[in-house]
């Protein structure tokens, strides 16, 4: 949730986390993230990406 709060909005699509912005949040909040903790939080951004494309997609279905 915390790292999720700095991901840069950048176009068409909603944001996911880059391994560059996990990386400097890691070294910023000084958490040393486990191999297996990167790839689940890389996976975890990219569902949440969906969710809320899959949101925005309903709510523009239903206000038509």
């Amino acid at each position: 949730m915390q790292h999720s709060m700095g991901l840069a909005a950048g176009g068409m699509s909603h944001p996911v986390i880059t391994w560059e912005g996990l990386r400097a949040w890691s070294e910023q909040m000084r958490i040393e993230l486990e191999p297996w903790e990167t790839d689940v939080m890389m996976n975890l951004s990219c569902i949440r990406a969906n969710v809320h494309a899959e949101k925005t997609e309903a709510e523009r279905k239903k206000a038509k």
